[in-house]
């Protein structure tokens, strides 16, 4: 069975039903492919087989455990390689640091044609040069990687944690290692998860094989290459940020300690070499607000910093503080480590939450923008998207009470907090007729003492031990596409009428008489996302220029100082009933008591408080000072620009303020606010900026 038959196999066994539109979007696939596939699957099965019914298939329970059991069973058969995973091999064959590699060595252990080699070698070596590295034959030595430590093996990280979170190819590794001799895979994972127990460090369960793969891999290249010396970029790294004593201190050096003691090799990891695994183990492990740490009031305050200005950029009012602050600083000390020493890391959902999660995406990008002067450089997309993913947190905080007539869904997922958080909040959307239990992993299933009806897994789970249990398999952030698959496999699973699941094949078929689609892809998609969507996600979030009434802005306006220029700029917000006297009071006493804390950046202040002290409507009055004003920030003072903003949710407004916060970065806006005459030409403006936004979605 080569991968792709496999892959098709593993679709099939994790869904009750299928269009053949489905399978062509999932896999890449043409029809034509897919149905060679069905007929090579259907030969390996037996008993029923696979049965294209107008243009889908329904995967009865009894073909699902046939496909399961044709999963097992190849699973020692022949595993046939890629063009991308031939590269990745070769590259940990130089890696590794074998004794002596010539191309006969690539041949025999890739099992394929000489050009083949010297084509994948070509391929490999333009991927090395964009990433600095070298790949340099010598008659003596063969071949090898040449370049900087760290970008060697940045690359090898890089490559792992992308085989493993995007194409969750454990078995590829699994065959490296076999093959070559390295060390087993099940017993460092014992000794890890020993270790980790008594140290006391967590984590993530997906992270886990990542760090053990990752381990092995540069074990063999240290006991290999013992003249290797690590970068003195990154003790020079090291030394500028951290006190080494205090690093040793940790209890991840101790783990580190603990780690290589119990493997022969241990004694070729010097000090430099320890101090680079307990960073990477920093980066990797999650945080506990409760340990007092060295750090401790470091990442807390950064966590206070990104969650304070969060609530002012987004207008959100944070209803448990507390629990936010904790999600928060878990996944904020790892990602502290991560910048602090350059580590590598791969956010599979990156372009998901980009999409799916856009007006969050933008206004959180625009929250950790102070964070680059602690670190020196901007923060990687990947780690906005994971941030993303815990401020969601944010929007499933809410009370949820059980009816008692209610089915109720266990949801387990293995890729941390924040993605439960943004699937927890998902499945209550798509589901409120289902009692959802709070998310937890894989390992703590079995202890849980909550009945429950149906699980939704991010990740597979050995059925055997689950009581028949339905299980529904899910994505930890959804498109239109996989919310109504989603939804229908529940409705199959639980035997519920799906009559208001229309087909969208057939209203395709039905549109085609009677006229012409030119994006038949794009019409399905909207049609899929109109009819997954509850009435609540139908409504859609307003926009900035409707909230930023032309009446609620005041051009070139006089202050004596900063309680003036709050009083004027807000009195408009009264005057047209989007706020009570009351609102505008409560930002001033606020002020005097917190100081000037909705000071956002330089020149620009976004004042507001909680609703419930005098917000009528939802909108945002502009006020541009005559002459700038001190409000108290020493950093961003004088502020020339009063964004003075009304809310009524923490949801209805987040498109109007995503739009405000690309606004804060335009150049252009801001020569408008200052020369403008009328409140119309800034109206107008924000208009043609919406519009421009618009077309390029």
């Amino acid at each position: 069975m080569d991968n792709k038959v496999h892959a098709l196999v593993s679709l099939l066994s994790k869904n009750s039903f299928l269009t053949l539109k489905e399978i062509e979007t999932e896999t890449q696939s043409t029809r034509r492919q897919i149905y060679y596939r069905i007929e090579k699957i259907n030969q390996e099965l037996s008993g029923t087989k696979i049965e294209v019914i107008k243009s889908s298939i329904t995967i009865t329970e009894d073909i699902k455990n046939n496909l399961k059991n044709l999963i097992v069973e190849n699973a020692e058969t022949d595993y046939f390689l890629s063009s991308k995973e031939r590269q990745l091999y070769m590259y940990l064959l130089m890696f590794i640091g074998a004794p002596y590699l010539s191309l006969n060595h690539f041949i025999d252990n890739l099992k394929v044609s000489k050009s083949t080699v010297l084509n994948e070698l070509k391929e490999l070596e333009k991927i090395c040069n964009s990433n600095l590295i070298e790949i340099k034959y010598d008659r003596n030595k063969g071949y090898s990687l040449e370049g900087n430590e760290i970008d060697i093996r940045r690359f090898m990280m890089l490559e792992v944690i992308n085989m493993l979170s995007k194409e969750n190819n454990d078995k590829f590794f699994d065959l490296f290692i076999n093959e070559n001799n390295l060390d087993i895979f099940q017993y460092s994972k014992l000794v890890i998860q020993e270790l980790s127990n008594l140290r006391h460090i967590e984590f993530v369960e997906d992270r886990i094989a990542e760090f053990i793969y990752i381990f092995i891999f540069l074990k063999a290249r240290i006991a290999n290459h013992k003249e290797i010396d690590i970068s003195t970029d990154f003790v020079s790294i090291m030394q500028e940020s951290t006190n080494v004593e205090i690093m040793k201190k940790t209890k991840e050096y101790s783990f580190v300690d603990d780690l290589i003691k119990n493997y022969k090799q241990g004694f070729c990891f010097s000090e430099k070499e320890k101090l680079y695994l307990t960073a990477w183990i920093l980066g990797l492990s999650i945080g506990n607000p409760e340990e007092d740490t060295d750090d401790c009031l470091t990442i807390a305050n950064i966590v206070d910093r990104m969650m304070y200005r969060f609530e002012i950029l987004s207008g959100v009012q944070y209803k448990n503080t507390e629990d936010i602050f904790r999600k928060l600083y878990c996944h904020l000390r790892p990602t502290y480590y991560r910048l602090l020493y350059h580590l590598p890391i791969v956010n599979p959902l990156k372009d998901k939450v980009k999409e799916e999660h856009n007006k969050l995406y933008r206004i959180v990008l625009e929250t950790v923008k102070p964070l680059e002067a602690i670190f020196t450089h901007e923060i990687p997309e990947d780690e906005v998207a994971y941030l993303t993913m815990h401020f969601g947190a944010i929007y499933a905080n809410r009370e949820i009470v059980k009816i008692n007539s209610q089915k109720v869904g266990l949801i387990v997922c293995s890729n941390g907090l924040g993605s439960s958080a943004i699937l927890y909040s998902e499945l209550i959307n798509l589901f409120p007729e289902i009692h959802f239990l709070k998310p937890l992993e894989s390992t703590n299933i079995n202890h849980i003492e909550e009945d429950y009806d149906i699980i939704f897994s991010t990740t597979y789970l050995d059925e055997s031990s689950l009581q028949d249990k339905p299980i529904v398999y899910v994505r930890p952030v959804m498109n239109m596409q996989e919310r109504y698959q989603v939804v229908r496999e529940v409705c199959m699973k639980l035997k519920t009428s799906f009559s208001n699941i229309p087909d969208i094949e057939k209203i395709i078929n039905l549109v085609k008489k009677y006229g012409t689609i030119e994006n038949e892809s794009g019409l399905a998609n909207d049609l899929i996302g109109y009819f997954s969507l509850n009435e609540q996600e139908k409504k859609e979030g307003l926009m900035l220029s409707q909230m930023a009434d032309p009446r609620l802005m005041n051009i070139q306006l006089e202050a004596s100082d900063w309680e003036d220029a709050i009083r004027k700029s807000g009195q408009k917000l009264v005057d047209y009933d989007y706020a009570t006297p009351n609102y505008i009071d409560e930002v001033i006493n606020s002020t005097k008591i917190n100081g000037p804390y909705y000071v956002i950046t330089t020149n620009i202040a976004l004042p507001h408080v909680k609703p419930m002290f005098g917000a009528l409507k939802i909108g945002l009055g502009i006020s541009i000072l005559k002459t700038p004003i001190v409000f108290g920030n020493a950093d961003l003072d004088p502020v020339k620009y009063i964004f003075f903003l009304t809310a009524l949710d923490n949801e209805t407004h987040l498109n109007a303020l995503s739009i405000l916060v690309d606004l804060f970065n335009d150049k252009e806006f801001f020569n408008c606010l200052s020369s403008a005459k009328t409140s119309i030409e800034v109206s107008e403006y924000i208009i043609k900026f919406e519009a421009n936004k618009l077309s390029k979605s």
